[in-house]
């Protein structure tokens, strides 16, 4: 019984430098691309939000055909294939989390509900 519990620890330190290793891995690599897709996020709310559309000119329309859509899902989509990388290298166990691809963006700070900025508070605004 002595070796199971001992086989038990080992296995959690194991998981625990894995864990470390996959957030240093994010750190490092993913963080950084966090501010271009909150700007891309950010520009595409605000198209969607105050773009004009003519009548009867589809040229005028915004929305998920336009170039900021296109390029913001490809940031975003870079994104989580940096998380994805680091995940197979360090933990592979997170591949199968449902988080993954929202870490970096937690990690650097930055709410999800909000176009940009840093977080200033824990809780409700």
């Amino acid at each position: 019984m002595g070796s199971a519990a001992g086989k038990k620890a080992e296995d959690a330190a194991s998981d625990d430098r894995k864990k470390v290793a996959f957030r240093k891995c994010l750190q490092d690599e993913c963080v950084p691309q966090v501010q271009q897709v909150m700007q891309l996020r950010a520009a595409n709310n605000a198209t969607m939000k105050f773009g004009m559309v003519t009548t009867g000119n589809p040229a005028t329309r915004q929305g998920h055909n336009s170039d900021l859509h296109h390029r913001m899902s490809d940031v975003e989509n870079g994104l989580l294939a940096c998380e994805q990388q680091c995940a197979r290298r360090h933990w592979s166990d997170a591949l199968t989390k449902p988080w993954i691809g929202t870490v970096s963006i937690d990690m650097a700070g930055i709410t999800q509900e909000q176009t940009g900025g840093r977080r200033t508070k824990v809780g409700p605004n």
